[in-house]
């Protein structure tokens, strides 16, 4: 006990020089590197919990929460892995190329038996965690690093959503009905909409666990993301007063927490691995090393949890020293905004649960797509009132709120005899109207904040400032990709009478089809093709790289999807011909910023985007070579005005002339 305390006491003690050395310098100081192995764990131990309570796991059924946990504790395993050697080695002066090249060769050794005997998905799940968060890690970006491992958690939560969807959709018909196309249609338009409301509510969430643990369990990133937009508090002086506070920070800060948490972590992958690998069930005690490991994994988040909470306490009573790194009440906007968004597909997915089977069916429901504007309608309301643009922000709210209500009206969701017929027209003007006076009479008298201008620019609008043409592209890559895709790949998966793969754009997708089926069944290049000009044969007139990229594509996914490479190349035929298209963003705004400024870039990038003329060639499932030949030909262009711009008005040659013996004269 005397040694314990001991080691308490120089542990305080060196806390208190560090803290004093800080103010000296006025910075902040750093929070314990352990403390960045609970963010994993508690996206784990949230999708548990939120399973659960909707029912998609039940505590009877131990074998679907079993498997989903385990492998959403192998993906949390990974991403403790990628912020160890930060953990380990950020105070011993060791070269961070270094770190990350051994990093990544005792990786891949770790992660080698997975890809080989066990579930190949998981295993590149694994290597993408560890790898991401690493590279993440390294580079300060921890609330992009926290945003990371809850869109992988979610995305295994949001899988487990859509293969637990059959009991919640009607039967599919047979197949001889003449139903069964549009049946099978809807069936799997609700699967997808059930897996990307899901994950886009992980994803939302993991923005709000990645803002509110700023300086809670990790420091403020260096990412130019968050940088502008959530600073640190100031340091503010208190004395240590309390023996209590003492002995809590000495535990909390113990590195112990860090190598207990790695071992109750990695005891459920041990025992899943030797189980189902090679049917060796690992037990203590009688008890299997999973559960033993997921109890204690459990345990060590709680107890940590409880040490944090009690410090939280202790500062908020001033009994110790406090160095607040947590944001300023400026990002609650921030919280309100996203916490809209994930209220909206919230709204959206409770409207599906509460809908009978042919409205979730036929889509009848609140749709994905009113959720996703919400959120932007919600980004855009919170950023209007930290401009202090009061009236304009509510006459936003208040006509999307009239714009719901009356949609869902319109789409038979709900109805009232007063709001039918013409006696329905002058209702909702009725509404429209005084809702829209209520909305600016109150805020012009000032009761839902000041109406005033800000003297200074807002942390919003700096952060606009710094970061919009990011956003811009982002958002019109994305876009492109989105009209590429989402009205043809169902009718690409059910092709008309034989309800299996079809593709788009004539006759030169299916020969190139062809080229592709002879690269996956000989490893070479179709060359000479038998059937033109028959009986002599003629050369393949299509060029390999594209043909090529979709085969190999699909030997790729083959393992991942546990398919064979002829079957899983189809998702190649379908999307790679729809992200070539979408690419095309990026030389093309690349070509207006550096010639012209962002604004060109932006909107170019746009323009292409949304292009009739380019979509109808990129499409998904038209697997010609257009979309591929176009992205490369703007790229190659773009660099090359690069080259002619970097290298000036000077001439390469001071002198030319016409003669042939100029090309010998060297």
């Amino acid at each position: 006990m005397a040694a314990l305390a001991t080691a308490l006491g120089c542990s305080n003690k060196l806390r208190e020089e560090s803290q004093m050395a800080t103010e000296k310098t006025g910075g902040s100081p750093s929070l314990n590197p352990a403390r960045g192995l609970l963010v994993a764990p508690f996206a784990v131990l949230l999708a548990l919990l939120v399973g659960l309570g909707l029912g998609i796991f039940r505590l009877d059924d131990a074998g679907t929460w079993t498997e989903f946990g385990a492998a959403a504790v192998l993906i949390a395993v990974g991403a403790m892995y990628g912020t160890t050697p930060r953990i380990i080695f950020s105070r011993l002066g060791f070269s961070k190329n270094a770190v990350s090249f051994v990093y990544c060769l005792v990786l891949l050794g770790a992660a080698l038996p997975q890809l080989w005997y066990g579930d190949v998905l998981l295993g590149v799940l694994f290597i993408i965690a560890a790898i991401g968060v690493h590279l993440l890690d390294r580079a300060g970006r921890f609330e992009e690093s926290t945003i990371f491992v809850f869109v992988l958690i979610g995305f295994l939560f949001s899988l487990q959503v859509a293969s637990s969807s059959n009991g919640w959709l009607p039967e599919l018909i047979d197949q001889s009905n003449d139903g069964f196309a549009d049946n099978i249609d809807n069936h799997r338009a609700s699967i997808a909409y059930l897996f990307f409301s899901s994950w886009m509510i992980w994803a939302l969430i993991g923005v709000v666990a990645a803002v509110k643990q700023r300086g809670l369990i990790l420091p403020p990133g260096t990412g130019g993301w968050f940088k502008d937009l959530c600073p640190p508090r100031k340091a503010r002086k208190l004395s240590l007063k309390n023996k209590i506070g003492k002995s809590t920070l000495a535990k909390l800060d113990d590195k112990r927490l860090a190598i207990f948490g790695s071992i109750a972590a990695a005891l459920p992958i041990l025992g899943f691995y030797f189980d189902h690998t090679y049917g060796m069930a690992l037990t203590a005690g009688g008890v299997s090393w999973f559960h033993l490991g997921l109890l204690l994994s459990a345990g060590w988040l709680v107890w940590t949890l409880r040490y944090v909470l009690i410090e939280r306490a202790l500062r908020s009573a001033g009994k110790i020293q406090v160095h607040s790194l947590r944001s300023p009440s400026g990002s609650r906007l921030l919280m309100l905004a996203f916490g809209i968004w994930i209220v909206a597909h919230a709204i959206s997915l409770l409207s599906f649960s509460l809908s009978d089977l042919g409205a979730r069916e036929s889509g009848n429901h609140v749709s994905f797509w009113w959720a996703f504007w919400t959120g932007l309608v919600g980004l855009l309301f919170c950023y209007g009132i930290a401009e202090r643009w009061v009236v304009r922000t509510l006459l936003i709210g208040v006509n999307w709120i009239i714009y719901s209500a009356s949609s869902w009206q319109e789409s038979g969701l709900y109805s009232h005899d007063w709001l039918e017929g013409s006696n329905g027209l002058a209702t909702w003007f009725f509404i429209a109207f005084w809702a829209n006076a209520l909305a600016i009479t109150l805020g012009v008298k000032g009761v839902f904040g000041d109406t005033n201008p800000t003297r200074k620019t807002s942390r919003a609008k700096l952060w606009w400032s710094a970061h919009w043409y990011g956003v811009m592209i982002i958002s019109s890559l994305i876009a492109g990709l989105v009209v590429r895709t989402i009205w043809n790949v169902l009718p690409a998966m059910n092709a008309n009478g034989t309800h299996l793969w079809d593709m788009t754009g004539g006759s030169d997708p299916w020969y190139m089809k062809r080229a592709i089926d002879y690269i996956i069944a000989n490893q070479a290049h179709f060359i000479i093709d038998a059937d033109r000009s028959y009986p002599l044969g003629a050369i393949n007139p299509r060029p390999p790289l594209f043909a090529w990229s979709i085969a190999l594509f699909g030997m790729l996914l083959a393992p991942l999807l546990n398919t064979s490479p002829d079957q899983a190349v189809w998702w190649g035929l379908g999307l790679l011909p729809a992200i070539y298209g979408a690419l095309i963003v990026l030389p093309i705004s690349s070509l207006g910023r550096r010639f012209f400024n962002k604004g060109t870039g932006a909107i170019a990038a746009w323009l292409i985007a949304l292009m009739p003329g380019h979509v109808s060639h990129s499409t998904f499932a038209l697997a010609d070579h257009d979309s591929f030949a176009i992205l490369f030909l703007t790229a190659g262009f773009y660099f090359w005005l690069k080259a002619v711009d970097a290298a000036g008005t000077d001439r390469l040659l001071p002198h030319a002339s016409w003669r042939p013996s100029y090309l010998l004269a060297g």
